[in-house]
């Protein structure tokens, strides 16, 4: 008597192993920082000769007033900058936001000799608990990068 597999059975399978591969987690380093910040800074968290694929925030923001402002920068050895996380009233009317892996601009992006990250601040507090450094190369970063960086394009 012969045995058929149910071709249902292998697309299940399939389906399984495709999504498993996709959910695979992207190499990442964390550096907790754990620190304060009440007024502007510049913290030094990457070694010399360290390329990046991305990088994000966890901790958290607290805004005073309706002028506060918190910016947080990472920038390369050439003098480069790229927007890691801001807030002020308009985008956080709450005054207060929980960050887990935040980034704007550098949630996929290549950055070869990180230099540092600086805190800019008007009467606000974030805490810095941790970065979370990509460090390995994403291919097709171009697709995932426009939405991220682009969201008001979409739908136009």
């Amino acid at each position: 008597m012969k045995s058929f597999i149910n071709p249902c059975h292998i697309f299940a399978s399939a389906m399984i192993i495709v999504t498993t591969a996709m959910c695979y987690p992207i190499k990442a380093q964390t550096i907790i920082i754990d620190s304060t910040f009440t007024e502007d800074g510049v913290i030094f968290p990457f070694n010399q000769n360290d390329t990046i694929y991305g990088l994000s925030i966890s901790g958290s923001v607290e805004l005073f007033s309706d002028t506060s402002l918190v910016r947080v920068i990472l920038s390369d050895q050439n003098g480069n900058e790229w927007m890691v996380y801001e807030a002020y009233s308009l985008i956080l009317p709450c005054g207060f936001s929980t960050l887990t892996e935040a980034a704007d601009e550098t949630k996929y992006l290549q950055v070869n000799s990180p230099f540092s990250i600086e805190v800019q601040i008007i009467e606000a507090e974030v805490i810095i608990d941790s970065l979370l450094l990509q460090d390995e190369f994403t291919d097709n970063l171009n697709p995932i990068n426009w939405p991220i960086k682009k969201p008001w394009r979409q739908g136009r």
